[in-house]
């Protein structure tokens, strides 16, 4: 609960390709990702957003998921859908596509989270929601 809300859904995006073809104009400044979190009824509740340093997509996108993840299970929030724009993530994290080996101990963790909580986690494309899309924009263009 926050305040008198229940939160219900994490929607969580990776920011350099939330960039589409503008990212390599801004040059190399890594990547970034947000999360949105919202009730029952898809109303807004608070967001967050953050950098990472020069990490691949997948890199960046295990770091935003572990930050929604854990920001889930201090606040309590059960039941939970979790939603990414990243099909890779999302494969990797349900064991249907393997992660490169030195992201397995991160991927591990992340399964080991949503196993252990009640966190229903999917694939949801990115146009559906541009709230989580703007906070990703927002970190990486914020470093520029």
């Amino acid at each position: 609960m926050l305040g008198t809300l229940e939160i219900s859904k994490c929607i969580l995006l990776q920011g350099d390709e939330a960039i589409g073809r503008a990212g390599p104009l801004l040059g190399n400044l890594g990547s970034s990702g947000g999360g949105v979190f919202r009730d029952c009824r898809g109303r807004f509740c608070f967001g967050f957003s953050t950098y990472v340093r020069q990490a691949t997509s997948l890199e960046a996108e295990l770091h935003v998921l572990l930050i929604g993840l854990n920001w889930s299970i201090q606040k309590k929030f059960f039941p939970l859908i979790m939603e990414s724009s990243s099909k890779i993530l999302v494969d990797c994290v349900h064991q249907h596509q393997r992660p490169p080996s030195r992201l397995g101990s991160i991927c591990w963790k992340a399964q080991h989270l949503i196993s252990q909580n009640s966190i229903d986690f999917h694939h949801q494309y990115r146009e559906t929601n541009s709230v989580a899309d703007a906070l990703a924009k927002m970190e990486i263009t914020r470093k520029n």
